[in-house]
């Protein structure tokens, strides 16, 4: 699962990369970020992410199957949270010289993402 989300992560990541290599205009880029950034917190509030990773989160968490919709939409808000979009609009930055973010970046941002899934879950357990 955390493999997936990193690919995910590296697509985009390839197809920014792509539109930087045709010529860079700021202009263009800040609008394609702004578009993917809006994009990727949409997907997240509508649950997307949540349940199309559902049976992963469920393997990790047994009981997670057990929540009902409005706990879904909690982790949702965790997700959504400023924190971590900011930090994902962070990554999904190209440098003016077409440098992509490295493994480590990804990584890091990866592992910040599931503490903060870890803790929502742990909330929930307790309510």
């Amino acid at each position: 699962m955390k493999k997936g989300i990193v690919l995910l992560i590296l697509t985009l990541f390839c197809g920014l990369a792509s539109i930087s290599a045709q010529g860079f205009d700021q202009n263009r880029y800040d609008n394609g970020l702004q578009q993917i950034a809006e994009a990727n917190r949409n997907y997240f509030r509508n649950q997307g992410w949540i349940e199309n990773n559902w049976y992963q989160l469920s393997n990790w968490y047994p009981d997670v199957l057990l929540i009902d919709n409005e706990e879904k939409a909690y982790i949702a808000k965790v997700i959504c949270s400023d924190k971590i979009m900011s930090r994902f609009a962070a990554l999904n930055r190209i440098k003016k010289d077409g440098a992509l973010p490295t493994l480590r970046e990804v990584e890091d941002f990866n592992l910040m993402l599931w503490d903060e899934i870890d803790a929502a879950v742990a909330y929930l357990y307790r309510r």
